[in-house]
Protein backbone atom coordinates (compact mmCIF):
# COMPACT_ATOMS: atom_id res chain seq x y z
CA UNK A 1 0.00 0.00 0.00
CA UNK A 2 1.12 3.75 0.07
CA UNK A 3 0.96 6.18 2.28
CA UNK A 4 -2.86 7.38 1.87
CA UNK A 5 -4.76 4.03 2.91
CA UNK A 6 -2.19 2.97 5.77
CA UNK A 7 -2.84 6.68 7.50
CA UNK A 8 -6.20 6.54 6.50
CA UNK A 9 -7.39 2.94 7.80
CA UNK A 10 -4.84 2.55 10.63
CA UNK A 11 -4.11 5.81 12.28
CA UNK A 12 -6.07 5.93 15.60
CA UNK A 13 -8.19 3.25 14.53
CA UNK A 14 -9.81 1.10 17.81
CA UNK A 15 -7.75 -1.51 18.75
CA UNK A 16 -4.80 -1.20 17.33
CA UNK A 17 -1.97 -0.31 19.65
CA UNK A 18 0.99 0.70 17.32
CA UNK A 19 1.26 0.57 13.66
CA UNK A 20 4.13 0.41 11.39
CA UNK A 21 5.14 -0.40 7.77
CA UNK A 22 8.16 -1.95 5.91
CA UNK A 23 9.53 -2.42 2.68
CA UNK A 24 9.50 -6.12 1.13
CA UNK A 25 12.39 -8.21 2.44
CA UNK A 26 15.23 -8.59 -1.08
CA UNK A 27 18.57 -10.17 -1.44
CA UNK A 28 20.63 -7.77 -3.13
CA UNK A 29 24.38 -7.73 -3.52
CA UNK A 30 26.85 -5.52 -1.01
CA UNK A 31 29.95 -4.83 -0.33
CA UNK A 32 32.96 -2.55 0.59
CA UNK A 33 33.39 -1.20 -2.52
CA UNK A 34 35.30 -1.27 -5.95
CA UNK A 35 37.47 -4.69 -5.46
CA UNK A 36 35.86 -6.16 -2.32
CA UNK A 37 34.05 -9.47 -2.49
CA UNK A 38 29.94 -9.20 -3.05
CA UNK A 39 27.84 -10.63 -0.42
CA UNK A 40 24.38 -11.91 -1.26
CA UNK A 41 22.68 -9.87 2.14
CA UNK A 42 18.86 -9.56 2.74
CA UNK A 43 17.77 -5.59 2.75
CA UNK A 44 14.87 -4.29 4.27
CA UNK A 45 13.74 -0.39 3.59
CA UNK A 46 11.79 0.74 6.90
CA UNK A 47 10.92 3.95 8.71
CA UNK A 48 12.81 5.26 11.74
CA UNK A 49 9.71 4.25 13.91
CA UNK A 50 10.46 0.64 12.96
CA UNK A 51 12.88 0.12 16.05
CA UNK A 52 10.28 1.42 18.50
CA UNK A 53 7.83 -1.23 17.19
CA UNK A 54 10.40 -4.19 16.95
CA UNK A 55 12.97 -4.68 20.28
CA UNK A 56 16.27 -4.81 18.28
CA UNK A 57 19.19 -5.22 20.25
CA UNK A 58 22.30 -2.16 19.21
CA UNK A 59 25.74 -3.70 19.89
CA UNK A 60 27.22 -0.10 18.73
CA UNK A 61 25.53 2.97 17.13
CA UNK A 62 22.17 3.86 16.88
CA UNK A 63 18.92 3.51 14.52
CA UNK A 64 18.81 6.10 12.11
CA UNK A 65 16.91 9.48 12.00
CA UNK A 66 13.74 9.54 10.46
CA UNK A 67 13.93 10.97 6.87
CA UNK A 68 12.80 10.20 3.88
CA UNK A 69 15.77 10.31 1.17
CA UNK A 70 15.37 11.85 -1.74
CA UNK A 71 17.66 9.40 -3.60
CA UNK A 72 20.61 12.06 -3.84
CA UNK A 73 22.22 12.41 -0.54
CA UNK A 74 24.27 9.53 1.00
CA UNK A 75 21.43 7.60 3.17
CA UNK A 76 22.32 5.87 6.41
CA UNK A 77 22.03 2.00 7.30
CA UNK A 78 22.30 -0.38 10.09
CA UNK A 79 23.51 -3.90 9.73
CA UNK A 80 23.57 -7.22 11.49
CA UNK A 81 26.77 -8.47 13.77
CA UNK A 82 26.98 -10.93 10.85
CA UNK A 83 26.70 -8.32 7.90
CA UNK A 84 29.28 -6.34 9.64
CA UNK A 85 31.40 -9.68 9.88
CA UNK A 86 30.33 -11.03 6.31
CA UNK A 87 31.87 -7.61 5.05
CA UNK A 88 34.66 -7.55 7.23
CA UNK A 89 34.35 -4.37 9.08
CA UNK A 90 35.48 -5.42 12.37
CA UNK A 91 34.13 -5.60 15.25
CA UNK A 92 30.50 -3.45 15.51
CA UNK A 93 32.09 -0.30 17.06
CA UNK A 94 34.13 -0.63 14.12
CA UNK A 95 31.45 -0.91 11.86
CA UNK A 96 30.16 2.55 12.60
CA UNK A 97 30.91 4.85 10.66
CA UNK A 98 32.23 2.56 7.97
CA UNK A 99 30.71 3.47 3.79
CA UNK A 100 29.53 0.09 2.26
CA UNK A 101 27.57 -0.29 -1.18
CA UNK A 102 24.47 -1.30 -1.11
CA UNK A 103 23.01 -2.94 -4.65
CA UNK A 104 25.95 -0.82 -5.89
CA UNK A 105 24.74 2.65 -4.25
CA UNK A 106 26.57 3.96 -1.31
CA UNK A 107 25.53 3.77 2.62
CA UNK A 108 26.16 5.11 5.92
CA UNK A 109 26.66 2.33 8.37
CA UNK A 110 25.19 3.97 11.73
CA UNK A 111 24.34 1.11 14.02
CA UNK A 112 24.93 -2.53 14.36
CA UNK A 113 22.39 -4.68 15.96
CA UNK A 114 22.47 -8.45 17.17
CA UNK A 115 21.46 -11.02 14.33
CA UNK A 116 17.47 -11.17 14.44
CA UNK A 117 16.63 -15.30 13.80
CA UNK A 118 14.33 -15.54 10.09
CA UNK A 119 11.86 -17.36 11.90
CA UNK A 120 11.07 -14.16 13.07
CA UNK A 121 10.32 -13.29 9.25
CA UNK A 122 8.87 -9.60 9.40
CA UNK A 123 11.99 -8.22 11.76
CA UNK A 124 14.55 -9.87 10.07
CA UNK A 125 16.84 -7.96 7.80
CA UNK A 126 20.58 -8.29 6.96
CA UNK A 127 20.38 -4.36 6.23
CA UNK A 128 17.55 -1.86 7.22
CA UNK A 129 17.92 1.24 5.11
CA UNK A 130 15.50 4.55 5.65
CA UNK A 131 12.69 4.42 3.08
CA UNK A 132 13.21 6.65 0.37
CA UNK A 133 10.64 9.17 -0.77
CA UNK A 134 7.90 7.40 -2.92
CA UNK A 135 6.09 8.89 -5.13
CA UNK A 136 3.07 6.80 -5.79
CA UNK A 137 0.68 6.50 -8.32
CA UNK A 138 -3.39 6.39 -8.16
CA UNK A 139 -3.33 9.23 -5.86
CA UNK A 140 -1.08 8.46 -3.56
CA UNK A 141 -2.80 4.30 -3.00
CA UNK A 142 -0.10 2.15 -3.93
CA UNK A 143 2.96 1.54 -2.77
CA UNK A 144 5.73 -0.83 -2.07
CA UNK A 145 5.58 -1.24 1.53
CA UNK A 146 3.53 -3.71 3.90
CA UNK A 147 1.55 -2.45 6.69
CA UNK A 148 2.31 -4.12 10.39
CA UNK A 149 -0.10 -3.89 13.35
CA UNK A 150 0.26 -4.63 17.15
CA UNK A 151 -3.14 -5.38 18.43
CA UNK A 152 -4.14 -3.60 21.96
CA UNK A 153 -4.34 -5.70 24.91
CA UNK A 154 -7.50 -7.17 24.86
CA UNK A 155 -8.61 -6.37 21.62
CA UNK A 156 -10.76 -8.38 19.46
CA UNK A 157 -9.43 -9.53 15.49
CA UNK A 158 -12.61 -9.22 14.08
CA UNK A 159 -13.90 -5.99 15.70
CA UNK A 160 -10.43 -4.59 14.26
CA UNK A 161 -10.98 -5.90 11.16
CA UNK A 162 -14.59 -4.70 11.14
CA UNK A 163 -13.49 -1.09 11.85
CA UNK A 164 -10.82 -1.52 8.79
CA UNK A 165 -13.03 -2.39 6.74
CA UNK A 166 -14.87 0.48 7.53
CA UNK A 167 -12.56 2.89 7.20
CA UNK A 168 -11.92 1.17 3.93
CA UNK A 169 -15.15 2.47 3.05
CA UNK A 170 -15.08 5.40 3.67
CA UNK A 171 -11.54 6.48 1.93
CA UNK A 172 -13.09 5.16 -1.21
CA UNK A 173 -16.18 7.39 -1.01
CA UNK A 174 -13.65 10.17 -0.72
CA UNK A 175 -11.67 8.96 -3.75
CA UNK A 176 -12.86 10.40 -7.46
CA UNK A 177 -11.17 8.07 -10.26
CA UNK A 178 -9.83 5.22 -8.29
CA UNK A 179 -10.75 2.54 -5.40
CA UNK A 180 -8.34 0.67 -3.16
CA UNK A 181 -9.13 -2.34 -1.96
CA UNK A 182 -7.15 -4.54 0.77
CA UNK A 183 -7.27 -8.37 0.27
CA UNK A 184 -6.91 -9.43 3.71
CA UNK A 185 -4.97 -9.45 7.11
CA UNK A 186 -2.69 -12.05 8.47
CA UNK A 187 -1.73 -12.67 11.85
CA UNK A 188 1.86 -13.36 12.21
CA UNK A 189 1.49 -17.35 11.73
CA UNK A 190 -0.44 -17.24 8.83
CA UNK A 191 2.10 -14.72 7.45
CA UNK A 192 5.19 -16.22 8.67
CA UNK A 193 4.16 -19.86 7.29
CA UNK A 194 1.11 -20.41 5.62
CA UNK A 195 0.44 -17.34 3.47
CA UNK A 196 -2.26 -18.12 0.93
CA UNK A 197 -2.75 -21.38 1.39
CA UNK A 198 1.03 -22.28 0.76
CA UNK A 199 3.59 -23.54 3.23
CA UNK A 200 7.17 -22.03 4.34
CA UNK A 201 8.67 -25.30 4.17
CA UNK A 202 11.87 -23.93 5.47
CA UNK A 203 10.88 -21.87 8.59
CA UNK A 204 8.66 -24.32 9.65
CA UNK A 205 12.05 -26.35 9.90
CA UNK A 206 14.06 -23.64 11.40
CA UNK A 207 11.11 -23.07 14.42
CA UNK A 208 11.04 -26.77 14.97
CA UNK A 209 14.60 -26.74 15.06
CA UNK A 210 14.69 -23.40 17.61
CA UNK A 211 11.94 -25.44 19.82
CA UNK A 212 13.78 -28.54 19.93
CA UNK A 213 17.48 -27.13 21.00
CA UNK A 214 16.68 -26.35 24.90
CA UNK A 215 15.01 -29.66 25.11
CA UNK A 216 18.49 -31.72 23.26
CA UNK A 217 20.53 -29.82 25.56
CA UNK A 218 18.33 -30.49 28.48
CA UNK A 219 18.85 -34.03 28.14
Amino acid sequence: MGRVPFEALFTGCPGIEAATWSGYLSEEPCSRGAGHTLQRLYRRDVPAGWFSFYDYNFLAGRPFADINYDGDSIREAVISRSSARQLSLGSPEEAVGAEIEVNFRPVRVVGVYEDVSPVFEKAYADIMLPFVTERGTREGLDGRRLGVLKLAPGADRSDVEAEIARREATLNGMLQDNNFHMQRLYDQVEYTFFRDEMINARLLYLSLIHISEPTRHAQ
